[in-house]
């Protein structure tokens, strides 16, 4: 099976927006894409230079320590300097 790829930056802001509504279907399973917010205010700073892929390891570890999505805690800190550093 082979893989695509699809560059977000050459996408119309039409479709960009309908991607990161897709996402936002997808927030808090294993099929989140990466695109859409999830993260609450504590975390905004240290998220906003995470990739795509940075993004869905992020998610993925929050769902695995049953974190929720949206905290702020050490916790989630922790886990998102360990994936972004």
């Amino acid at each position: 099976m082979s893989r695509q790829s699809l560059n977000l930056n050459t996408v119309s802001f039409e479709a960009f927006c309908g991607i990161i509504a897709l996402d936002e279907t997808y927030v808090g399973t294993l099929s989140y894409l990466g695109v859409a917010y999830f993260w609450g205010q504590e975390a905004k700073h240290a998220m906003r230079d995470a990739s795509y892929a940075q993004r869905r390891r992020i998610h993925q570890k929050f769902i695995e320590e049953n974190l929720e999505l949206t905290g702020g805690t050490d916790r989630h800190l922790q886990i998102i300097a360990e994936v972004t550093q």
